[in-house]
């Protein structure tokens, strides 16, 4: 399955990486409920709530999580922006499989690049 024949322009792409982003800062925690429950959703409404849900957790740590396999170091939330999410919904709404996809990518690198010398 190509980006092409589930109807994917390249900004759809990049609104997908952005949320995996999202869903990455949960999975080096080994957090998996938002991403198992994305990659599994039966409709719309299950990935708008389970979406809610991330972003709500997100903010509530945005200063940052220290890491037990980089001590000194902490994992900030890359929160999307509103215009983000509002294209990931409406992405979902044409094609569940979106969801799936944008799971799969949140499991597939570590977020190394996002781990910030003493919480800065």
């Amino acid at each position: 399955m190509s980006m092409r024949e589930l109807g994917l322009k390249e900004e759809d792409w990049k609104v997908m990486q952005e949320i995996s982003r999202l869903l990455r800062f949960f999975v080096v925690q080994d957090v998996y409920r938002y991403v198992d429950r994305l990659a599994n959703a039966f409709n719309v409404d299950v990935v708008v709530q389970t979406l809610r849900e991330a972003l709500r957790e997100a903010e509530s740590l945005r200063e940052g999580v220290e890491l037990d396999f980089a001590p000194g170091k902490k994992l900030r939330p890359r929160i999307p922006a509103r215009d983000t999410v509002e294209k990931f919904i409406k992405l979902v709404e044409r094609d569940l499989r979106v969801a799936t996809i944008t799971s799969a990518l949140a499991l597939s690198t570590t977020p190394r690049e996002e781990v910030q010398e003493g919480g800065e």
